[in-house]
């Protein structure tokens, strides 16, 4: 699908610029993130053996405070202080939370903090990926069709 609409777009010249590019040129810069992805999907599926689902989904939203420290730092964007308080109260949520689950997991027998640790660095794993994918595609000389290719 992404090849034909490269193909509508861009015509045949463009196609063949864009998947040299995309295969010749550069074929790994985007391989870190794919890993990360990788590795983020596999904490995600062994917190879940120790967090309920509720717990899980709420820990798993903190990827949008990654998400806005990593843009901070990579992108040196600054959050507005509506942005930061939305962001502190999910936090705090996302704190009730766990709280709330490790009492719970004494009687179930899973370890939620353990669940929770493994929960949140798959949420920094993920929001990672997406603020260098980002950073990639504003650089300068960058065709948005060889990075989806990649």
């Amino acid at each position: 699908v992404l090849l034909g609409t490269v193909l509508a777009l861009e015509g045949r010249v463009g196609l063949r610029k864009v998947l040299k590019r995309a295969v010749m040129d550069t074929p790994f810069a985007l391989a870190l993130p794919g890993l990360a992805y990788s590795v983020q999907n596999i904490l995600y599926y062994e917190a879940l053996s120790h967090l309920s689902v509720a717990s899980y989904q709420v820990l798993s939203q903190s990827k949008l405070l990654f998400t806005g420290l990593f843009m901070t730092i990579l992108l040196k964007r600054w959050l507005s202080k509506r942005q930061i308080l939305a962001l502190v109260f999910l936090m705090l949520g996302t704190i009730l939370t766990q709280l709330s689950e490790m009492s719970r997991s004494c009687i179930t027998g899973g370890n939620a903090l353990y669940g929770g640790f493994l929960a949140i660095a798959g949420a920094a794993l993920s929001a990672l990926p997406n603020v260098y994918f980002e950073k990639v595609l504003k650089a300068e000389g960058q065709s948005m069709w060889a990075r989806n290719i990649q």
